[in-house]
């Protein structure tokens, strides 16, 4: 085998078909090895995975193959499909979905308020915030028992090792 140009083959659910274009940069995790590669092909053919789900393969070339590369087995692979830089972000869990649009609750003037946000691109742990949210403004992280109107005080969020102390 000649490991000067390798590719592999992934399955894509339809839920996520839209996301993925050819060209995308992927991040592809052997063991303890992580290499680059680049989407060049998708399928424009559905199949059903083991589940029954409809799945389109996508085949990724990997960039600098070494001899650490495994041949034959599984593979993670994280694909970039969008991707912004200097933009606010919050994070998932504080963003809220009403019939209105996205909102989060901030402390205003020492009050709890509900403002209107306009979201961007997301992660599984972050979203990016286009309008609605400055960089440095005191964002709610849990409400609680603390409703609209209410008089607060920000407190910094404990981190794992604030808890410690």
């Amino acid at each position: 085998y000649d490991l000067s140009y390798l590719k592999m083959t992934m399955n894509i659910d339809e839920l996520d078909i839209s996301k993925v274009k050819v060209g995308q940069s992927v991040e592809i995790t052997l063991g303890d090895n992580t290499y680059q590669g680049t989407v060049i092909k998708m399928s424009h053919i559905a199949v059903q995975n083991e589940k029954g789900t409809p799945v389109i393969s996508a085949t990724v070339s990997i960039d600098d193959p070494d001899e650490d590369i495994f041949l034959g087995v599984d593979a993670k692979v994280k694909i970039y499909a969008a991707s912004a830089k200097n933009v606010v972000t919050l994070p998932v869990e504080v963003v809220n979905i009403g019939k209105e649009g996205s909102f989060c609750y901030v402390i205003e003037d020492g009050l709890v308020t509900k403002r209107n946000i306009t979201t961007g691109i997301s992660s599984e742990d972050y979203v990016e915030i286009t309008d609605g949210i400055k960089e440095g403004e005191e964002v709610i992280a849990d409400l609680g028992d603390y409703t609209e109107g209410m008089e607060v005080q920000a407190v910094p969020e404990q981190t794992g090792e604030d808890a410690d102390e």
